[in-house]
């Protein structure tokens, strides 16, 4: 059904102590228990769901237990499939691995090009990574009430994508993303850029404290590509989090410890100089204004400083919502600073205005919700500030109807509820139905207080 052993793509060895790097098994390398050869394979069967095959090779190394991980992914690295470990046998000896690839995540029909086999001992770093070519489409899966639209939009995970990429240090597909996604028209299924993944990516190492991971990525990513707008802006995110690691996200921020300010303040700065050093190839990026504006805004430079930088960005960018979430940081009471709801407000209808013609009027929407992730509980975005429900309910609706996603429905009725509008909240109410986000819905005002705020209960 199938052509069996496929050209091999691309085989690359690594020794463990990195002086061994070869197209070929190299004799004398340190460790000698790394001579696996994958020969081929051959797809056996398949379904919507899922892709069976079988792996050929031979292991005749030591006694250290080999593991496979196997997974296909596209040319751009933004399809994958699902993989893990498999256990290889004994030494010395030819085996036979049996493997069912997961489709990729969503529903829509979706492209994969090369198969790709990492070797390693069991819990420790690979050392063989060989990609064979097999273009492979998974059908496209079916689902009641879905346009080809949303199919699409949720075959698209961007934050998966970044790392998996990143996990695999494959720093050639990171700049090819990078380049791909600085486009106002690459969106999530939740209407955002897939470019801001990028930060989050890195966040998703820092936040488990994996710091020398993360600036070890960074400077292989470097080294691999000293022009890339993608690890310079990713290298400076991990000073700005590595800053705000030692300094804490505090309450009060008096009560900080002067030697975890002096640390902050210093890594803080040198986050600034790797943006200042890279602006003249990547500040075609947004997410370079992006990390700059925040680094510039927490870090306190004067009005005019930051009004500049603001202005600079959305010249270039005038569609990137995050580049208006931010800004509106400066006037919002983060960190215990006095709010300034009146420049707020203006800022979203400015943004409003800017890109009504491409967005309608989502970044009404997009800059009070940002704001609201970051206030405090005792911090009421409906009494404090001058925002508009009239407005943002109008915002939301249209939101919604661009990008009808379960967090963005979600949204709309959590805010619905802490609004008081009850026609808004049965309209939105049964459309999440079994499709719930928590992360949407704050502690004090959870999805079941509201339904006993406005549904009728026995």
């Amino acid at each position: 059904m199938f052509a069996t052993n496929l050209p091999l793509h691309r085989k690359i060895w690594h020794s463990m102590t990195g002086a061994c790097l070869s197209l070929t098994i190299l004799a004398g390398c340190a460790s000698p228990h790394k001579s696996v050869t994958i020969e081929s394979f051959r797809v056996v069967k398949t379904t919507p769901e899922s892709v069976d095959i079988e792996i050929d090779g031979s292991y005749g190394g030591s006694e250290v237990e080999i593991c496979l991980d196997v997974f296909a992914k596209s040319r751009d690295g933004t399809v994958r499939s699902n993989g893990i470990s498999i256990p290889v046998i004994h030494e010395g000896q030819k085996f036979r691995i049996h493997r069912k690839l997961e489709r990729p995540r969503g529903p829509g029909k979706q492209q994969t090009d090369f198969l790709v086999v990492r070797v390693h001992p069991c819990g420790e770093e690979t050392f063989l990574t060989q990609t064979f070519e097999w273009p492979y489409v998974w059908p496209e899966i079916l689902s009641e009430g879905k346009s080809d639209k949303n199919l699409d939009l949720e075959s698209i995970d961007p934050w998966y994508t970044i790392i998996y990429n990143m996990n695999d240090e494959d720093f050639f597909e990171l700049d090819i993303l990078m380049e791909k996604w600085n486009n106002p028209n690459e969106r999530d299924k939740n209407g955002e850029w897939k470019l801001d993944r990028f930060r989050n990516g890195l966040f998703y190492l820092t936040q488990k404290n994996k710091w020398q991971e993360a600036v070890a990525l960074t400077k292989k990513w470097r080294r691999f590509n000293r022009k890339s707008p993608g690890a310079a802006i990713v290298e400076a995110n991990y000073w700005y989090s590595y800053a705000w690691h030692i300094r804490g996200r505090c309450t009060d921020c008096n009560d900080v410890d002067p030697v975890a300010f002096k640390v902050f303040r210093e890594r803080m700065r040198r986050a600034e100089q790797i943006l200042i050093d890279s602006k003249g190839y990547a500040s075609n990026n947004p997410l370079w204004y992006e990390t700059y504006l925040e680094i510039a805004i927490e870090t306190k430079r004067d009005d005019k400083f930051i009004q500049n930088l603001f202005d600079e960005g959305i010249r270039k960018f005038p569609r990137y919502q995050k580049l208006y979430v931010v800004m509106s940081y400066q006037w919002t009471p983060l960190y215990g600073e006095k709010a300034n709801w009146q420049k707020v407000e203006e800022l979203a209808n400015f943004a409003v205005n800017l890109t009504s013609n491409t967005d309608g009027t989502n970044n009404y929407a997009w800059i009070y919700v940002g704001i609201s992730l970051q206030l405090r509980l005792e911090n009421d975005i409906f009494q404090d500030s001058l925002v508009s429900w009239t407005k943002l309910r109008a915002s939301l609706e249209d939101l919604t109807e661009r990008y009808p996603s379960t967090e963005n429905l979600n949204n709309f009725a959590a805010y619905a509820c802490r609004a008081g509008d009850k026609e808004a909240y049965l309209k939105i109410r049964p459309k999440i139905q079994g499709h719930t986000t928590p992360e949407k819905w704050p502690s004090n005002y959870s999805i079941d207080l509201c339904d006993h705020r406005f549904m009728e209960y026995s």
